[in-house]
């Protein structure tokens, strides 16, 4: 049983919410996906780069980062650690569009691939 009470279920992957700075986060063993919505300024984001530079040293291959609105995707783009694999844009569904403060029905993205 999980702590919710239900039985396990093998098409779910346990999730851990964590409320702590970002870069002091010690990120597990294995594959891990990192979702972004430009939470940092540049300095920050530095120091998260740092952290994943220290975490993921020896596991190329094993971090993916989703960043919306990417502003500071520049940090990324000139660490050698990281490759793009995808950029573009991602269309914002009516609901969010009428609240978003930005005129834009759609959401700049990148994808990165922690390589090492």
């Amino acid at each position: 049983m999980l702590p919710c009470g239900r039985p396990r279920d093998e098409r779910f992957v346990p999730v851990r919410i964590v409320c702590q700075d970002a870069t002091e986060f010690v990120f597990p063993e294995g594959a891990c996906l990192l979702y972004l919505f430009n939470p940092f300024a540049a300095p920050v984001m530095k120091r998260l780069i740092e952290r994943i530079e220290a975490d993921f040293a020896g596991r190329p291959g094993m971090l993916d980062l989703i960043y919306f609105n990417p502003e500071a995707a520049e940090l990324l783009e000139a660490h050698r650690g990281f490759e793009l694999l995808w950029t573009g844009t991602v269309a914002m569904s009516e609901e969010d569009t009428a609240v978003d403060w930005v005129a834009s029905a759609e959401d700049l993205c990148s994808v990165y691939r922690w390589i090492g």
